[in-house]
């Protein structure tokens, strides 16, 4: 037998985000609950992990309120509805906190729908492959957040620091480049070029009596580290334009040779039936076969994904704030304002924790900015405690977040005026600022879980703090799938039973939380480390597949190019050859198939 948890000691609260596409209202909040009530059960089945389990699972509503300075304002006839869980520790069981669990939902989804066409949407896609090219160029000194993020990912790859490289060394380099922002930097530096970073580096190691020979070193990998990153990117985008372009190549090709059987003798002539324009329609032309498949794509499903899943990126990452997208977005903010001041302002709530998938991610990330910027207006000094007081957030959850990627493509900006760019990003905020930081000391804890076969999702590194590197996103990787399937990855994360575990324990137990961390005797820090959830599952395992996958339309293209000389020239080898990397191209694509074919039944691990 178990025993009921009272919730008389009030309850926690969990204000979920879900991700892009039309999803209906309660079905992603539902889906979380499902993992874990499933994976409790599950461990149920395990007499020496018995977790206990879910009761009462119901929806109810209340009446919608809001915070006025020390007074809880209800507004009549304003309800917000969530759903109410009850927790049973199993018999003889520890004693755990007595609390229930109740599950808000901001659904944004509404507000972003219908916001592109199609065609714009697409186009808009492919206009990002330009992305690689903008940002490589640019002065040292610009695009800020994307060179700090790549001096965060650096360091957390200790196996590529270069030789007597320490942590104080990247505290130091990250110290000299913030100052290197500064307007009496940019007038005796003007171009900002990383040749004038070197410079300045080694006036400031000679003034700081730092040691120049390993800050030169480390800040050469940084900058190599950031032009392979940016090399790579370019390399992937243009290897999935190049993939797309030669899929809609075949498959209009393929449309072509099934209306030459359909207009010949052989198959009766089907186009001779229809007269007139329907004649037309279905002439064996280029122009026709490339309608017919553009017609299939959308009718199978690739009209929806532009428009409901894509189009949601493309809306929320208007920034321009003359075009009315950017007002969708400003609504999205302010629909999540409203439902974080709701759940904080009820006295019975004692804890909060945020959990978001997918774009809900960047959307509960500038709600939670926006939040501490409102506070400011009237609390500059202390903005987590109110007038929203988020005090009572512990947790911040973010799973297969693209917060890095919107960042990369569209939040990277360029402007000839130095004070606006430091404004933007002094107003905007990161990690190192409330609610992540408070007093200079970490508050909230950002757990991330993301898996390298999900080509939405990554590390995240963009929100480091300007002043330091010791506060960073507490990153996880997760191996959702036997088999990488981008797709497929992307929503597994809900029946990984290491994502819903933690979940469990800092939602129902409150673990992997900086309140009451113990200090360290050696130098009077707090241990962090004891709340870190990551590294996770090992990386790599998606890599060859990557490979194989990046190589067949660099196969397919190659052997276009070699065919089309062997017909210019009538070479024998080169028609040879041509045979040669078809087989090629084809091979790797079934390793592929095959992958596939031979993982698990339904390729997913088991909660």
């Amino acid at each position: 037998m178990a025993r009921r948890v009272s919730a008389a000691t009030g309850h926690v609260s969990v204000i979920y985000f879900h991700g892009m596409g039309s999803q209906r209202r309660y079905e992603e909040t539902s889906r979380l609950i499902d993992a874990i009530d499933t994976w409790l059960g599950r461990s149920r089945n395990k007499r020496d992990d018995d977790r206990g389990r879910l009761v009462a699972i119901r929806p109810r509503s209340e009446q919608r309120r809001e915070a006025d300075g020390e007074e809880i304002k209800l507004k009549p006839g304003e309800t917000v509805t969530y759903i109410d869980t009850g927790y049973l520790t199993p018999e003889g069981g520890k004693a755990r906190p007595r609390s229930k669990v109740r599950f808000y939902e901001v659904y944004w989804a509404p507000i972003m729908a219908g916001s592109s066409s199609a065609r714009h949407v697409a186009w808009w896609i492919v206009r990002q492959v330009t992305r690689p090219f903008k940002t490589l160029f640019t002065p040292w000194r610009e695009r800020q957040r994307l060179r700090r993020a790549a001096l965060a990912d650096l360091f957390e790859r200790t196996d590529k620091w270069p030789t007597g490289a320490t942590e104080a060394d990247f505290e130091s380099l990250l110290r000299i480049y913030k100052e290197f922002q500064n307007l009496r930097r940019v007038r005796t530096y003007p171009t900002g070029k990383y040749a004038e970073f070197l410079l300045f580096l080694a006036e400031e190691a000679k003034s700081q009596g730092l040691d120049i020979d390993r800050l030169k070193a480390l800040s050469d990998r940084w900058f190599q580290w950031y032009r392979n990153v940016e090399i790579r990117n370019a390399f992937i985008l243009l290897t999935i334009l190049l993939a797309l372009i030669l899929a809609s190549g075949a498959l209009i090709w393929f449309v072509l040779q099934l209306l030459n059987v359909a207009s010949g003798p052989s198959f009766f002539g089907v186009s001779e039936l229809f007269g007139g324009a329907f004649k037309d329609f279905f002439d064996p032309t280029w122009s026709n076969a490339a309608g017919l498949a553009i017609s299939a794509l959308l009718t199978l499903g690739l009209g929806r994904f532009l428009t409901e899943y894509m189009g949601d990126v493309e809306a929320w990452a208007t920034y321009e704030e003359t075009n009315e997208k950017n007002q969708r977005r400003r609504r999205v903010i302010e629909m999540g304002v409203d439902l974080i001041d709701h759940v904080l302002a009820d006295p019975d709530c004692k804890r909060v924790v945020m959990v978001s998938h997918s774009l809900g991610t960047t959307v509960a990330h500038d709600t939670v900015l926006a939040v501490v910027r409102k506070n400011k207006a009237t609390n500059r000094r202390d903005p987590i405690t109110g007038p929203i007081d988020l005090t009572k957030c512990r947790h911040f959850v973010t799973i297969a977040s693209p917060i890095d990627k919107i960042n990369y493509f569209f939040e990277s900006f360029r402007s000839r005026f130095h004070r606006y760019t430091r404004v933007v990003e002094t107003l905007r905020g990161d990690i190192g600022t409330p609610p992540f930081s408070r007093n200079k000391k970490r508050y909230v804890h950002w757990v991330n879980y993301f898996d390298e076969a999900d080509l939405i999702a990554g590390g995240l590194h963009s929100p480091v703090s300007r002043r330091s590197l010791s506060h960073r996103v507490d990153n996880v990787h997760i191996a959702n799938l036997a088999f990488p399937d981008p797709g497929k990855s992307h929503s597994a994360y809900f029946e990984n039973r290491r994502v819903i575990s933690d979940l469990f324990e800092m939602i129902y137990e409150n673990k992997h939380s900086y309140e009451d961390l113990a200090l360290l005797p050696e130098d009077g820090g707090y241990d962090y480390a004891s709340a870190t959830v990551a590294p996770g599952d090992k990386r790599g395992g998606a890599l060859f597949y990557h490979l194989i996958a990046m190589a067949i339309p660099w196969m397919g293209v190659l052997t276009l190019i070699v065919h089309a000389l062997s017909r210019m020239t009538g070479t024998a080898l080169l028609a040879d050859l041509t045979k040669v990397l078809a087989l090629v191209a084809l091979g790797l694509l079934g390793v592929l198939l095959g992958s596939w074919l031979f993982s698990n039944k339904d390729n997913r691990l088991p909660l």
